[in-house]
């Protein structure tokens, strides 16, 4: 576990060197207008609506075939991957509404030990990944970093294989 703990934690460090964690206003989700998400979207993650029941151990999807992303190599981590707003749908174009919000939350032994998060940021933010921007969040849910490119682009190019009409998501 201490092994695991010390990744994360270098994780952290270099993604929040990459990225900025600053504040700033936002819309209403599911406007056209852009939604640039607080620490308060993320606020209460535990209470959302699961997209499939939780996964355990190594990524039974095979989708994270390597690297750290989401604990993939650890049999010991659970995934619980949460949506804020439950009744958020694909559109017609097969996009997810501006401020829709999604927690990955990775436990250990029962306890959180880090989050991601993906929101439908809109407008003209990312406009080569369907406006989306990638979160690391603290055990607690806060926002540790952020950003397009955020882990050197790992997230963008992962989320960039989901199916077409999904949104960048694979679980919803």
């Amino acid at each position: 576990m201490t092994k695991l703990l010390s990744i994360f934690a270098l994780a952290f460090a270099s993604a929040c060197s990459l990225g900025s964690c600053s504040n700033s206003t936002s819309s209403t989700p599911g406007t056209s207008a852009e939604h640039i998400a607080q620490d308060s979207d993320f606020a209460n993650f535990a209470a959302w609506t699961q997209t499939v029941p939780h996964r355990m151990g190594f990524d039974p999807s095979g989708l994270l075939s390597s690297g750290m992303a989401h604990g993939v190599n650890d049999p010991t981590i659970s995934r619980y991957i949460y949506l804020k707003q439950a009744s958020a749908t694909v559109d017609a174009s097969g996009n997810f509404p501006v401020g829709t919000v999604f927690y990955k939350n990775l436990k250990m032994n029962g306890m959180n030990v880090m989050g991601t998060g993906m929101v439908k940021r809109g407008g003209s933010y990312n406009s080569t990944g369907r406006s989306c921007e990638y979160f690391l969040l603290s055990a607690d849910g806060k926002i540790t970093s952020r950003g397009d490119t955020l882990m050197g682009g790992m997230c963008q190019s992962c989320h960039n294989s989901a199916p077409s009409g999904h949104d960048y998501i694979f679980t919803k």
